[in-house]
């Protein structure tokens, strides 16, 4: 919960300073500052999903499944590396970057959350609910 919790203090920042402060803060450009100001939105999404997968992460690491998150993580830096370079050479509008780097972080989210229902799906009922010095794994997965 407290890592949503600062997720979603991210996103609001992300969305509300470029409003909130002159265009000189974000850049010297402004071309560039109202570029990164009407993207905003989609910086706050990608920081705001970004912390539902740090949560997921730490789910995953506490059930002992990283050889899966090290597969993630693999596969998906392949993928983005492969994303921005096609978009570098395109010379793509900073809006369809932030597009890929949110595209990023939904794949992620889906790959972790799946991958933890599959996991909670398999445990024995009565470990379901076994206690733990730091976490309790429940079988709702609810975040």
């Amino acid at each position: 919960r407290a890592s949503l919790a600062l997720g979603a203090l991210d996103a609001v920042l992300a969305y509300g300073l470029p409003a909130l402060l002159p265009a000189t803060a974000l850049a010297s450009d402004p071309a560039l500052a109202a570029a990164l100001a009407s993207n905003a939105h989609l910086l706050a999404l990608a920081l705001l999903v970004h912390a539902a997968c740090a949560s997921l992460e730490g789910t995953m690491l506490a059930l002992r499944d990283a050889p899966t998150l090290s597969a993630f993580y693999t596969a998906d830096a392949l993928l983005v590396c492969l994303a921005f370079a096609a978009l570098a050479a395109a010379a793509a509008p900073l809006t369809a970057i932030w597009t890929a780097f949110l595209a990023y972080q939904l794949l992620r989210l889906a790959q972790f959350a799946l991958r933890v229902a599959a996991l909670a799906a398999r445990r024995p009922p009565q470990q379901q609910q076994q206690q733990h010095p730091f976490i309790t794994v429940k079988p709702s997965l609810a975040f």
